[in-house]
């Protein structure tokens, strides 16, 4: 896109989302009293984080930079599994981060494959993806996930099972105690 196009798509989406995106100051301010995190966005009164990949963000106050986004750029599960993985060795980047579960195919894939498509490569692998997922940890260890993001996220069930990942985060009630003795 060029510039004109990436300002009018910019504009909309402030437009949508108005007072809920959190500007890019309230980064630094946050982070100054306390680690970064969604409750401390909400308590804030602010719902989105708008990361948006241009040299245009410096014009625009409530756009962050673009977020590191681990991309395996592979065609199967594990292939992006193992690079995922790789990437947490690694260690953890500064603040967000995006692991992406997306499977890519290459160009000879798809034209020895012409019935094969990225929904049903996707859903052929997700079994493997799902597992992975619910094995992962949140939070901010070194070795946890911060965002995760796939394709398909309506037919499957990736955000429930993000959501499940956020479960674990929270303190465990005595109830909840007595239920595991």
């Amino acid at each position: 896109m060029d510039d004109e196009r990436h300002e009018l798509f910019i504009s909309c989406l402030k437009k949508l989302f108005g007072s809920k995106l959190c500007p890019r100051k309230v980064r630094s301010l946050l982070l100054q009293e306390s680690v970064l995190s969604l409750r401390s966005l909400w308590a804030s009164g602010y719902q989105v984080i708008l990361s948006y990949d241009s040299q245009l963000v410096a014009r625009h106050p409530q756009l962050w930079p673009a977020i590191p986004y681990w991309w395996a750029n592979k065609k199967t599960a594990q292939e992006v599994i193992n690079y995922l993985d790789w990437n947490k060795d690694l260690g953890r980047p500064e603040g967000f981060f995006v692991s992406g579960l997306n499977l890519t195919a290459p160009r000879a894939y798809i034209a020895k494959n012409p019935k094969e498509s990225l929904r049903t490569l996707t859903f052929s692998n997700w079994e493997c993806l799902r597992k992975w997922v619910e094995e992962q940890k949140p939070g901010s260890d070194p070795d946890s996930l911060n965002i995760i993001a796939g394709d398909f996220v309506g037919p499957l069930p990736l955000c429930s099972l993000v959501i499940a990942l956020n479960h674990k985060l929270r303190p465990k009630s005595s109830t909840q105690m007595r239920k595991q003795y």
